[in-house]
């Protein structure tokens, strides 16, 4: 009798901790968040308040689109986006980086993606290919990736591999590695595993394993020898994905058209929040990144941003109601923390 009375006690006891042992495991985090928009608005949000951030009144950037952003080895915020604008954070405000007083690298030409190394160096890219370098002193192109490799396609995506080396995707489905002297393919010979459909993202994980997304729902993973489908995309229903991040775990997040977020553990796809419903609706999602502490954060086409708390699901990030950037496209995120 005593024995199954102890039996009940310890099984209530662990029915009533698992849901809060469960919610503690991802650790606590509060980094500032800052994200960049389709019209020129930059904000942060910093000890629960959104604001502009690094000027106040119009943008420096107009109503031109920021389409991508990026931390230095200095810490510094670069931003870029429509018109070959490329700017620096600086104590003095948002200032041109490497170009001030003259023509941007990229002339007026749209920069779509841009990546620094620990090194202090800038790599931007944009329309027909544009590839470029800034060593903290000045610009210079990065071989002729354009007309050889690109077909004058946009570069939209980069990332840098453990070992230093620049990964390039684009428009035309190619994945391109610049080995210091020039462009060659990345582990393929002639067309790569997204053939001609468009690739959005790209990402490595801590074991240096390269996750590379793009349209049609295609995902694809290079372990350094050979390209191979990441799991069962069938979840994506042939819609694009736009965006990706990993976790220090190394599980993959992607997420798309109509609202899609997924996480790969390494073995299988699952919806990440409500099975049912996403906190996006039927919108785009355009960015994803993730804390020290593990909290997913997501923004979207419609200028919504949420982050995923395992205890609570999908809340918005520090507002509610109206988003901080209205109904603006949110095209990139960076966290200081």
């Amino acid at each position: 009798m005593r024995s199954t009375y102890l039996k009940l006690i310890a099984m209530f006891l662990v029915t009533l901790l698992m849901p809060v042992m469960g919610c503690s495991s991802r650790g606590s985090s509060n980094p500032e968040v800052i994200v960049a928009a389709s019209d020129g608005k930059v904000f942060s949000l910093k000890n629960g308040i959104w604001a502009t951030y690094g000027y106040s009144g119009a943008s420096p950037f107009g109503s031109g689109r920021i389409f991508s952003m990026t931390r230095d080895s200095r810490g510094n915020v670069i931003a870029a986006g429509s018109q070959g604008m490329i700017l620096q954070l600086t104590r003095s405000g948002w200032e041109p980086l490497g170009y001030g007083g003259t023509t941007s690298p990229f002339g007026t030409k749209d920069i779509f993606a841009l990546v620094a190394d620990g090194k202090g160096n800038v790599y931007a890219t944009g329309e027909i290919g544009l590839a470029y370098k800034f060593d903290g002193t000045k610009w210079s192109e990065l071989g002729n990736a354009g007309s050889v490799n690109f077909d004058m396609g946009r570069i939209v995506a980069l990332a840098l591999s453990p070992d230093g080396a620049l990964i390039s995707v684009g428009t035309n489905g190619r994945v391109f590695r610049h080995d210091g002297s020039g462009w060659i393919r990345h582990g393929y010979v002639d067309l790569s595993p997204f053939e001609r459909s468009p690739v959005h993202a790209i990402i490595f994980d801590t074991n240096g394993t390269l996750f590379a997304a793009g349209g049609r729902g295609k995902i694809f993973k290079f372990d350094g020898n050979s390209w191979s489908a990441v799991g069962n995309t069938d979840q994506f229903e042939s819609n694009s994905v736009y965006a990706l991040a990993v976790d220090s775990a190394n599980n993959l997040y992607a997420g798309g058209m109509a609202g899609t977020i997924m996480k790969y553990d390494g073995k299988a796809w699952s919806v990440v929040g409500d099975v049912q419903t996403s906190p996006f609706e039927h919108s785009s999602i355009t960015s994803l990144t993730v804390d020290r502490g593990g909290k997913l954060y997501a923004a979207g086409f419609d200028g919504k941003i949420f982050q995923f708390d395992e205890c609570t699901g999908w809340n918005t990030l520090g507002y509610s109601g109206t988003s901080p950037l209205g109904g603006s496209a949110i095209n990139s995120i960076q966290l200081i923390q």
